[in-house]
Parts: C-alpha cells; structure tokens; sequence
C-alpha cells in the first residue's frame, strides 16, 4: 500500500440540458457558465451503425448517407420542440 496524490475537481458548474432519443442521444444541447458572466452553449449530434458494406463502399456512400441522417435527426428534433414551445 501506498500513499497517492490526488488534486480534487472542481464542483461541476450546474447547466441545462435538452436531449433527444431515449437510452442513447443523438441530440443533445447545453447551455452552462463560462466566464465573465457568458454562457457557453453548444450542440452534439451523434449517430452511427455498424455495416457489413466494403471498406471502399462506406467510404463513398457514408458522408451523404450521414447527412441525410443528420437532416432527419434536425427535422425531428425541431418538431419535437415545435410540440413543446408552440403546443
């Protein structure tokens, strides 16, 4: 046994969070403190499947496969808010 040295993390600062999808979120937009009284916001889209497609086919077909995905997943998500803010 040995002794270790461990410098304490700050406390995280408290930030909000909107997030789409269920387990796992393919959206998600945060709003939390930076510093002189500024907020850092930001956005996280995420998504990704596994494929038995060719190395060479992938790399062909997945940069507008992932866009249209990734317009899918905006579109969505907007209606949802939509429902929220306009319902």
């Amino acid at each position: 046994m040995q002794w270790t040295d461990k410098t304490p993390e700050p406390a995280p600062l408290p930030h909000s969070c909107m997030k789409s999808g269920d387990l796992n979120p393919d959206l998600e937009l945060t709003v939390r403190p930076a510093s002189n009284e500024r907020q850092w916001q930001y956005f996280l889209l995420s998504f990704g499947y596994h494929t038995n497609r060719p190395h060479e086919e992938c790399l062909e077909k997945w940069p507008r496969e992932a866009l249209e995905l990734a317009r899918k997943k905006l579109n969505e998500f907007e209606a949802q808010l939509s429902e929220v803010t306009d319902g």
